[in-house]
């Protein structure tokens, strides 16, 4: 499966509205047409475009805008919509009405302003307050017991406390040594891969230590990035290059 493969449905979908497919150009047209979004070429033609003004880790709106119509837009936010694995919607036979009101509650979506951005921080907020008021019981109940402790049990206690606290100084550590060892982390030494097509179009790997994410680049375009190795060599086999 490629990385933001139409789930079949929504092929079926696509299907019925081939009489409203707009062009490259018109798609182009309408993402354009939105001041929040940055466009940035890729690789082999296609386009992204950027909200840069995303409150989410996400910023990219439209996914790889193919000369041939094809692309994806981020809906992983939205109800009512349904997505492949990674939240995009594949917009090959989209209408040019249809794909600006996606586009426009995808940026709604991410941006701080949004309908659905709201309804999840309401919900977070909610489960905040909860876990607020659970800690402060267990707080309480903690005193309590602490007040009926002897001398003995309260030493007994402390020195438990310090036994765990040079547990956790040590776990620390090794959890610190892991991330200044990136390579480590993902099981692998090499920090750069060049991958090259049957054309001999070169693509290169690079794993970024400071966000500890993979990026493909194609010349100075970064053209995708993915969170472990293993995805992003299967997009790279599965876009015809392979390692050099």
């Amino acid at each position: 499966m490629t990385p933001f493969q139409l789930p079949e449905t929504g092929r079926e979908a696509a299907f019925a509205k081939e009489d409203t497919m707009i062009s490259f150009a018109e798609k182009e047209a309408v993402a354009g047409s939105f001041a929040e979004l940055e466009r940035r070429e890729v690789s082999m033609g296609r386009v992204n475009y950027h909200y840069e003004g995303s409150v989410r880790e996400k910023k990219i709106v439209v996914y790889h805008l193919h000369p041939n119509g094809n692309g994806f837009v981020y809906a992983g936010l939205l109800e009512g919509v349904e997505t492949d694995a990674k939240g995009f919607v594949n917009i090959r036979d989209y209408g040019a009405e249809e794909l600006r009101e996606l586009i426009r509650r995808s940026i709604r979506s991410l941006g701080p302003a949004g309908e659905e951005a709201d309804e999840e921080a309401s919900a977070g907020e909610a489960r905040d307050a909860g876990a607020a008021k659970e800690r402060d019981e267990a707080r309480e109940k903690a005193a309590g017991d602490a007040n009926g402790l002897n001398a003995q049990a309260g030493r007994e206690a402390q020195a438990g406390r310090e036994a765990q606290a040079g547990q956790g100084a040590q776990t620390g550590r090794e959890a610190q040594s892991a991330l200044e060892d990136p390579a480590d982390e993902e099981g692998f030494t090499e920090l750069r891969e060049v991958w090259r097509d049957a054309a001999g179009h070169a693509l290169e790997l690079h794993l970024e230590p400071e966000d500890r994410m993979w990026y493909v680049f194609a010349g100075e375009q970064v053209d995708s990035a993915f969170e472990t190795y293993e995805e992003a060599a299967e997009y790279l086999k599965e876009e015809g290059f392979t390692r050099s």
